[in-house]
């Protein structure tokens, strides 16, 4: 459960109080907070309705903080670079750092000794990420961004707590950390860049990844600050959605042991001891089910944010320009109208039967609308394939309750990571 004085706290109070429709006033201005999919749904289709200023903090102009013509640019540019990645190639490379992960975790399995779960999905999927979109070797070229990128994260989580009326918090220590680490993640966003602008003047042959697309497929070049806060809002998005979404499956498989079982009926009937490809995806039904209830439960991004540019209507509730309008992910995924048992793990909440009835709104892990998110096919993939690999091999157990307190900052992190002990499975090991 979140701090009683935390922000989600602080949200789920106004719902209790007022209803799915309420208001309230920050230091920054009137806040309305809808929670009905109707509402949600229209939030998401307004154009007036503009992302706010907090993550450009951090990311500058990129596509996960801009808006209007430039965004929309930006977006047309890159999308075909996501649909390639939905490939073979992509697989294998997800297959390869999975089994990476496998190495190190073998002297551990069955040992007791605890590992914590939440940092190594973060490296795992940022290897993967890195390799996929810029060609960079994470180990090699970025040791400590993992930590870099959590220093950030942590820091405008604590920024955004003034949304909800949080008092700031940040130390002199701490901001000069943030500082620091967004220096250093400068550092190593331009020296990709750089490198590769060498590469490209030398007539070096270079690979034909996002990181090219964005360097020669726009008709006016992109300078080193419009490429940086490119690469570094894929660096971001690109991995601590899917980081987060395996953390908190990992945790509710170990709670719910008829689900854990069958997903191990799953991937041993289906795979055979053999790494997943991206053929077996049709075949993959409950794992993707499993990570789909893992974000109603605990979605990565927790609450999304719209500053009104004029005055907008939201069925009859007016937000006047200048306004913001806020959703709440964690609270809208457990509406007891539209989920039944609302608190309750069950991946059989996606089977299509059950996906078709639900309302627009109700269900919107990855955004809605002109805005939902570009990599979220690439992430189903990507977590799919190393759930269903790890899953072959090894059991995850929480130490402790990893759900006792969340940390609801920019994401929906747990608040002091996830240490459980590994228990190997008989004779299960993915081959690549």
């Amino acid at each position: 459960m979140a701090s009683p004085s935390s922000s989600l706290a602080f949200l789920s109070d106004l719902r209790a109080k007022y209803g799915d429709v309420a208001e309230y006033e920050t230091a920054f201005g009137q806040v309305h907070f809808f929670n009905r999919p109707e509402h949600i749904a229209a939030v998401f289709d307004h154009d007036a309705l503009q992302r706010t200023e907090l993550v450009t903090l951090v990311l500058g102009k990129g596509l996960l903080s801009s808006d209007g013509a430039y965004w929309r640019k930006q977006r047309k540019l890159m999308q075909p670079e996501f649909t390639r990645l939905r490939s073979e190639e992509f697989a294998g490379l997800v297959t390869h750092s999975t089994q990476e992960l496998l190495r190190t975790w073998g002297p551990l399995m069955g040992t007791g000794e605890s590992v914590d779960i939440a940092p190594a999905m973060t490296e795992l999927t940022l290897e993967v990420i890195v390799a996929a979109l810029f060609s960079v070797e994470l180990k090699r070229e970025g040791p400590g961004l993992v930590e870099t990128i959590t220093v950030l994260i942590e820091g405008l989580g604590a920024r955004a707590g003034m949304t909800f009326n949080q008092p700031l918090k940040v130390t002199p220590e701490e901001n000069r950390a943030f500082k620091g680490a967004l220096a250093d993640v400068d550092a190593f966003c331009l020296g990709v860049i750089a490198k590769r602008r060498r590469a490209m003047a030398a007539g070096d042959e270079v690979p034909r990844d996002l990181l090219g697309i964005l360097m020669t497929g726009s008709d006016e070049p992109l300078t080193d600050k419009e490429l940086r806060d490119e690469v570094l809002t894929m660096l971001i998005s690109g991995h601590e959605t899917t980081a987060l979404i395996l953390s908190w499956a990992w945790a509710l498989l170990a709670e719910n042991p008829d689900v854990e079982r069958d997903l191990h009926k799953e991937v041993d009937t289906l795979l055979e001891g053999r790494a997943p490809t991206l053929k077996d995806m049709p075949q993959l039904e409950l794992t993707q089910r499993i990570l789909e209830e893992s974000m109603r439960l605990y979605p990565p991004v927790w609450f999304i944010a719209r500053k009104a540019i004029a005055d907008v209507h939201i069925g009859e509730h007016l937000v006047p320009k200048g306004d913001t309008a806020l959703i709440c992910t964690y609270l809208a995924h457990r509406h007891e109208e539209f989920w039944p048992d609302p608190d309750r793990f069950d991946p059989n909440r996606f089977v299509p039967e059950a996906v078709r009835v639900r309302p627009r709104g109700a269900y919107f892990p990855f955004a809605a609308g002109r805005h939902t998110c570009l990599g979220q096919k690439l992430a189903m993939v990507e977590g799919a394939l190393i759930l269903a690999q790890l899953a072959q091999s090894v059991r995850v157990r929480p130490l402790g309750d990893p759900f006792a307190e969340i940390d609801p900052a920019i994401t929906l992190r747990p608040k002091r990571g996830m240490q459980a002990t590994l228990e190997p499975r008989t004779g299960i090991r993915p081959s690549v």
